[in-house]
């Protein structure tokens, strides 16, 4: 772009100011000319020149001219004189846009200083023309000149959007806004006087019609989206001509340019100065004051995983593209970047070894220089916090908030509203909680859409197939993000998960491993000069070494895996080079294989041939000895959840460090190893195609590592780590009441060692791994007994307290025998951790304290832990003998809970409130999963699909919402035309029943979402709860009545579903049933009415069993076990059905209950919002003489019924 220097009046101080002589006639140029004091006789003609300048066009340029989005605000710097015009309102308003905009860039550029001088000008410029347009109503009437300045604003958002172009967008921005603000000037006070030379005239109509051309220049190229990535050269060529048709009107202006600039020194200069530097100041301290605010914002509970950023220390070798190589895919990628109407996903795929992460390093990379990023996720199988989306959002988020300091209010409103959005929520909900609706909120005012891109690498290395199907699930919203557009790039093998993940998203997509063999050959050579040289430099080799044979015949050996290429390099880089280049040139090919087959087949000869050159020369003595070692290290590395360093890794395995470092530092072609004497920085894999050489490799050949055997190695390394290592008070806080974030980091690393915080956190995964039958259970349950509260308190430390749970839950699951001490003290710990975590979470010490002293008396964790008991209390609190029925207690919804339904898998209750939305709980943990939201009106019922699949809910919106509960997504709404006060799956699911107030029950199929069948009932029932037999064949329904004096009300019917007809009709116009569930094995059915009687009654001669008065009007559920009969209301009572009689009362009001499909858990949701889960098993057997269920009769209803089990 040709630069000049431009003439700025506002440049020039008054003391510079010279006494121009001219013969031209000077008026007062502080005021403005009244047409009423001219002489009536020489009438001035009142010309538009932006007019006459818009007529001069071209249609197209016309066209163009029309579709420029003009910003306008409200906002303005001072107040606008009530004396002003109000025809030129709405051109002041455009003008504030760009003072706006201005703000903005100012705002979020993070190079203030290098802005600060064109920002200031172009501020000057702006608030000169406005004050011309509040002065001089006459002045561009038709308002073309706002075209003019939108492009300004465009220009000014083009230099945050893409960095390496600001300075040509400034110096453009900075030019034209001072071309608008001189003529302008002239115009306003020189051109209304009757002996203004007639060139003048034309002079400032052929400005003005350049400005508007080179607008339309530049709308055409918007609408081409060739700003982008040409602006440049683009922005030079418009500009050439706007300055040579300058350069032609200043010829004929001569003088009056002259006078404008002393004029103006002597008027305005220095006040227009002060004013720009007065609003320059009033955004430093907005920004100043946003600055502090949100230095009081605590980022700390947002957790993210550190090493995921691309350039994120790990210890590993960082790749990017060397120059010359992936020319035209780069070309490829930048292209979608930057382009407006590019998709919004960019998946680039290819087998292992292709260079994927390379590639997504140095586009990464790239954007972040253009100021593009929003964020970057490498995911890593066995990566600390990288080998799962768990950590996905609130890392990206953290990184977003950077770029975009504006996002900050709105994010720490969605963290306070709902702080388990930090940890524990469901993908989706996170994506929409602090990404989605965040972004589609921000409104920074700009011209044009800010592109933002996130890089995920190695998407198929997350190892939870659920957290991949999660977040491909979120693509699709992005497309609705209009002022932020936000774009992800994403690099993965073309896995399964991914590829069904992506069948829903629109993408471009590019195959690394289809890429024309040539281009890829071209790459690989150049890859290979430019190391082989700098092996060749460091080792003194001849100048030509390698030689054109071997390079030719190294890229036909790697072509097309990039991976290959680097370890032959790194193998290559060592003292005796030579020998290992031809120990390289002799490994044997492929054969016949093809695609992926041959890919590994190529790999797998590699490292076999690194490895074998390793070990060669050894005695049987040595190689015996190497081999011991290297698997227990290689074999540690390569299955290791969270990579350790070598000191670490020595603690855990228990080798000496000089074992340790001298193995390791063999392997560097292979493995990422630190340099000697760093024992800090982690071992990594340089690549995940050596672990799956190792662990795929036949079961006889020398380097073959056994998962199970090391996983159970590294579970017994585990233990004896911690039973080394772990004690009470580790950190030695003395403080019973030491809070968490009172402590620093460097004090517990210092205390708890990497190996000991390794396993604390994952001894429980390689347990899980492990060869079940190698393990001594005896040794876990005396390391239980010794260490538990112990290793919470690291757990707590850590910051992995919600971890424990799960973990018990894992082991739980793993212990064989139920019945032994052990399934018995893992239980006991269970509750424990359940009634203390969150104490435990922020205050770690109170584990041994609160925990112990308010632990039941019967509980097994008192006694054993005993002498950890607090000695100073001089009497203990009465507590209760046991532990309750009440496991855990879930918050969350802002009214009541009026439904309650648990997965098929046990792990995911649902439940449904008038608040409106559905919530989504971990069963296991208590975390919330997801909200669901949609529904315009309460939630009266939910209900799981047999399968899991599918969750519905019924509202009095008059709609069944059929919901995806892994993506958080509404698949289909059934349209009811009613209020829909109940639902319920068939046991094979493929039907769905909903309830309305209008007194019908639908059929409809829940994946096409058709209407089967109807039955109708009396318009004055109201459907309240439905309910199928379990083998299919029957449906019933409870109702209420608006109408008592109604003849035909049957409020409790029963259908047969093969024929429709109904089977069974109870109940006359006083009687409102409420609830109604069969049995497990369909031999009775159970029915709650609102005058709080419940009614037993035998299916199939349908008579009535037996009546229980007293409080029964709530919701029932049969145990899937048929063992128990639950009824909530003022109190839940659950009868045992075997004896019919009361097992258990649980007090206070319940509105709903449900039962988990394996009978261990009840759960209840109350009118204060809150859900309870409950064991149905627990506390003392509670009976008296009027609770017996009709014992007499439900015994022998269940004497025919042999298959249900006995108590």
């Amino acid at each position: 772009m040709p630069r000049r220097k431009l003439r700025d009046f506002f440049r020039k101080k008054p003391s510079e100011e010279g006494q121009a002589q001219t013969n031209l006639p000077l008026r007062n140029t502080n005021q403005v000319v009244d047409d009423s004091t001219q002489n009536p006789s020489e009438p001035v003609q009142k010309q538009d020149l932006w007019q006459r300048a818009y007529d001069d066009l071209e249609p197209k340029e016309k066209e163009l001219l029309q579709r420029i989005s003009i910003p306008k605000s409200d906002e303005f710097p001072e107040p606008i004189d009530a004396n002003v015009d109000p025809s030129v309102v709405d051109r002041l308003k455009a003008l504030n846009g760009v003072v706006e905009t201005v703000k903005i860039q100012y705002e979020i550029d993070k190079e203030k200083s290098k802005i600060k001088e064109p920002i200031h000008k172009i501020l000057q410029a702006t608030l000169s023309f406005q004050d011309i347009i509040k002065a001089f109503a006459a002045f561009d009437p038709t308002g073309h000149a706002p075209s003019v300045w939108a492009v300004v604003s465009l220009g000014l958002t083009m230099t945050q959007n893409y960095r390496s172009q600001k300075e040509a967008w400034l110096e453009s921005c900075v030019y034209l806004t001072d071309i608008l603000a001189r003529y302008g000037f002239i115009e306003a006070e020189y051109h209304k006087d009757p002996k203004t030379d007639h060139h003048v005239e034309t002079a400032l109509v052929q400005v003005y019609v350049a400005v508007l051309r080179f607008a339309a220049k530049v709308q055409s190229r918007v609408d081409g989206n060739r700003v982008v990535l040409f602006g440049k050269s683009i922005l030079g060529n418009a500009l050439a001509d706007l300055e040579e048709c300058i350069d032609k009107a200043e010829s004929q202006l001569g003088q009056w340019l002259e006078i404008v600039d002393r004029q103006e020194q002597r008027g305005r200069g220095e006040d227009l100065v002060k004013k720009v530097d007065t609003i320059l100041n009033e955004f430093e301290r907005v920004m100043g004051s946003l600055d502090e605010l949100h230095g009081k914002f605590d980022l700390s509970g947002l957790k993210t995983a550190q090493e995921a950023r691309y350039n994120a220390y790990t210890g590993e070798e960082y790749q990017e593209c060397l120059p010359e190589t992936r020319v035209e895919l780069l070309k490829e990628i930048k292209l979608w970047a930057t382009d407006p109407d590019q998709k919004a996903t960019f998946w680039l795929q290819g087998m292992a070894g292709t260079g994927k992460s390379t590639v997504s390093r140095t586009v990464a990379r790239w954007l972040d220089k253009e100021g593009l990023l929003g964020g970057s996720f490498f995911f890593k199988k066995n990566g600390t916090d990288r080998d799962n989306a768990k950590r996905l959002f609130t890392t990206l988020t953290k990184q977003m908030l950077e770029r975009l300091p504006h996002l900050r209010e709105p994010v720490q409103k969605a963290i306070k509203e709902t702080p388990a959005i930090v940890e524990g929520m469901r993908l989706q909900e996170q994506f929409n909680e602090l990404l989605f609706k965040p972004l589609q909120r921000l409104n920074l005012g700009l011209t044009s859409p800010l592109v933002l891109v996130v890089v995920i690498d190695a998407l198929d290395e997350c190892q939870v197939p659920e957290d991949i199907k999660a977040f491909l699930s979120t693509l699709p919203q992005l497309n609705q993000l209009k002022r932020i557009q936000l774009r992800v790039f994403i690099t993965s093998r073309p896995e399964i998960p991914v590829i069904r993940g992506l069948r829903s998203v629109n993408y471009e997509e590019i195959i690394l491993h289809e890429i024309e063999e040539s281009i890829i050959k071209h790459d690989i050579a150049a890859f290979f000069h430019e190391k082989l040289k700098s092996i060749r430099d460091s080792y003194g080799l001849e100048k030509f070494w390698p030689g054109e044979e071997a390079l030719l015949a190294l890229v036909n050996m790697a072509t097309p895996l990039f991976i290959y290429a680097a370890t032959i390099c790194r193998f290559v880089d060592s003292e005796l080079p030579r020998r290992r280049l031809r120990a390289v040139l002799s490994t044997p090919s492929s054969g016949g294989a093809s695609g992926i087959d041959q890919e590994y087949a190529m790999l797998a000869g590699l490292y076999s041939s690194v490895l074998k050159d390793i070990v060669s020369g050894k005695q049987p003595k040595e190689l015996k000895e190497f081999m011991d070692d290297f698997q227990q290290i290689v074999g540690a590395i390569v299955l290791l959840f969270s990579p350790l360093s070598s000191a670490a890794l020595s603690e855990l395995i228990q080798l000496d460090k000089e074992t340790t470092q001298g193995r390791l530092s063999t392997l560097r072609s292979v493995l990422s190893v630190p340099r000697d004497g760093d024992e800090t920085t982690p071992i990594q894999l340089l690549h995940l195609s050596f672990r799956e050489f190792l662990v795929s490799q036949p079961a006889s050949a020398d380097f073959w590592i056994d998962e199970k055997t090391i996983h159970t190695k590294l579970t017994v390394d585990c233990l004896g780590c911690m039973n080394r290592g772990l004690k009470r008070d580790i950190c030695l806080l003395l403080a019973p009441g030491a809070r968490n974030h009172e402590v620093e980091k460097t004090t517990i690393d210092k205390n708890v060692s990497l190996g000991l915080q390794y396993a604390c956190r994952y001894w429980i995964r390689h347990l899980s791994n492990s060869d079940e039958s190698a393990i001594d259970w005896a040794v876990v349950e005396d390391f239980f007994k010794l260490h538990l509260l112990h290793w919470l308190e690291v757990l707590s430390l850590l910051g992995w307290m919600s971890e424990a749970i799960e973990n018990i839950y894992t082991l739980q699951s793993l212990v064989k025998e139920k019945s032994s001490p052990l399934a018995a003290f893992l239980e006991d710990a269970r509750r424990f951790v359940l009634k203390n975590q969150q104490l435990a979470d922020e205050v770690p010490l109170q584990i041994y304290y609160s925990g112990l002293v308010f632990a039941p008396q019967r509980s097994m964790i008192r006694k054993t832990f005993d002498a950890e008991f607090p000695t100073w209390f001089s009497q203990s609190p009465r507590v209760e003998e046991d532990w309750s029925a009440e496991l855990q207690v879930l918050e969350g919804h802002s009214s009541g809970v009026t439904s309650v339904a648990i997965s098929s898998d046990n792990r995911i209750l649902a439940s449904g409130s008038t608040d409106q939305t559905v919530r989504l709980w971990d069963t296991i943990t208590g975390d919330l999963k997801q909200i669901l939201e949609g529904h315009s009106h309460g939630v009266n019922l939910v209900a799981f699909s047999p399968n899991g699949q599918l969750l519905a809910s019924a509202s009095n919106d008059g709609t069944v919402r059929l919901w995806e509960p892994e993506m958080g997504a509404a698949r289909l709404i059934l349209q009811c035309h009613a209020n829909t006060m109940s639902v319920a799956f068939s046991p094979d699911g493929q039907l769905l029943a909903s309830g309305s107030d209008d007194g019908t029950v639908r059929l409809w199929d829940p994946v096409a979402g058709s209407l089967q069948h109807t039955f109708h009932g009396s318009s004055f029932q109201k459907v309240y709860s439905i309910a199928f037999s379990s083998d299919g064949k029957l449906l019933a329904s409870a109702s209420l009545s608006d109408d008592l004096d109604a003849s035909e009300n049957q409020n409790l019917k029963i259908w047969e579903l093969r024929t429709g007809n109904l089977r069974h009709a109870f109940g006359g116009n006083e009687e409102m049933f409420v609830s109604v569930a069969f049995s497990p094995d369909n031999r009775i059915l159970a029915a709650s009415r609102l005058d709080g009687v419940l009614q037993i009654i035998d299916l199939e001669t349908g008579n009535l069993l037996h009546t229980l008065e007293g409080n029964l009007d709530g919701s029932l559920a049969f145990s899937p076990d048929g063992r128990l009969l639950a009824c909530a209301g003022l109190v839940t009572n659950l009868w045992h059905l075997e004896t019919g009689k009361l097992q258990r009362t649980i007090k206070g009001n319940r509105e709903c209950i449900a039962f988990s499909p394996n009978s261990r858990l009840l759960a209840s949701g109350s009118s204060v919002g809150k859900v309870r889960l409950w064991d149905p098993w627990m506390g003392d057997m509670q009976q008296t003489s009027d609770e017996i269920l009709g014992q007499e009769a439900i015994q022998r209803r269940f004497a025919q019924s042999p298959s249900l089990p006995t108590v």
